[in-house]
């Protein structure tokens, strides 16, 4: 199952991209950022892809039952408080230390006409549903993750995962119009698997909770978005901001990797540990 669950979500992927380039070659009848019909689209295809497509393949290899084991992991929320904590305070320690290098450089800047605190705040809430952490961790972390640690040990479920994850993020950053060179891709991929280890590490210990998965995804996202683009902002060559924060990224893997490396194979609190990979 997770062997269809990976080819669908990388074909819906796909089937984003084309019916942009589509769309930019005023080849389809509605407009891919402004009709109902491409946003729904985009919605299907692009933002909730990994959970539509992780749903209906639980749906039909485990039926009802493996349904409500999925959805009970995406429910549950009682980790341990340190968790959290960590959970909460580690992404923004590293774009903060990511900033500071950025300001002492002179290559960070603050934004003139900050936003509201209030506007601040519910972008948390917004972008956990509409920036990718709901849409993305049921597929990844609900479906793939324990079914590869099903057939292997943490560390390399979690390599698997997060080259899976970056090639599903190529086409729809292609249909963004990133045009990003090759040593970009290259950085892009060692970083989602760098985060896919840490993803590992903190599911284990949040005993296979994909809400948890959810808000760590959306802290993440969140430190960047708030510390690095939208309180301040890169000016010129932010370059050295950019490595030290990869290289606090990677530090994390790295230890995290040295811990899953001691725990071969661990048991996973979700039942779809059971569901087969093939």
């Amino acid at each position: 199952m997770a062997a269809v669950f990976v080819i669908f979500t990388l074909a819906f992927a796909a089937a984003y991209w084309y019916l942009v380039v589509l769309w930019r070659r005023h080849l389809l009848p509605f407009s891919m950022e402004e009709s109902i019909p491409g946003r729904i689209l985009w919605a299907v295809l692009r933002a909730f892809g990994p959970a539509i497509v992780a749903i209906v393949s639980v749906l039909a290899f485990q039926g009802k039952h493996g349904l409500l084991d999925l959805g009970r992991a995406v429910v549950r929320w009682k980790v341990p408080g340190r968790i959290y904590l960590l959970g909460l305070l580690g992404p923004f320690a590293v774009s903060a230390i990511a900033l500071a290098v950025g300001l002492a450089t002179a290559t960070m800047v603050g934004v003139a006409d900050r936003p509201p605190v209030l506007k601040l705040l519910a972008m948390f809430f917004f972008m956990a549903v509409m920036d990718g952490p709901l849409g993305e961790e049921i597929g990844w972390r609900g479906l793939l993750l324990p079914a590869l640690l099903r057939e292997t040990g943490p560390l390399l479920a979690s390599v698997i995962l997060g080259v899976i994850w970056a090639v599903w993020h190529v086409p729809l950053y292609v249909a963004d119009g990133r045009g990003i060179g090759l040593a970009a891709w290259a950085f892009f991929l060692a970083q989602t698997t760098a985060y896919s280890v840490v993803f590992t590490w903190f599911f284990l210990r949040a005993q296979g909770s994909v809400f948890f998965c959810i808000f760590f995804h959306n802290t993440t996202n969140y430190a960047i978005f708030t510390l690095l683009m939208k309180l301040w902002h890169p000016i010129g060559d932010a370059t050295l901001p950019r490595v030290v924060w990869g290289l606090l990224v990677f530090a994390a893997a790295v230890a995290a990797g040295i811990s899953l490396l001691r725990t071969p194979r661990p048991p996973v609190a979700t039942p779809l540990t059971t569901i087969s990979s093939g």
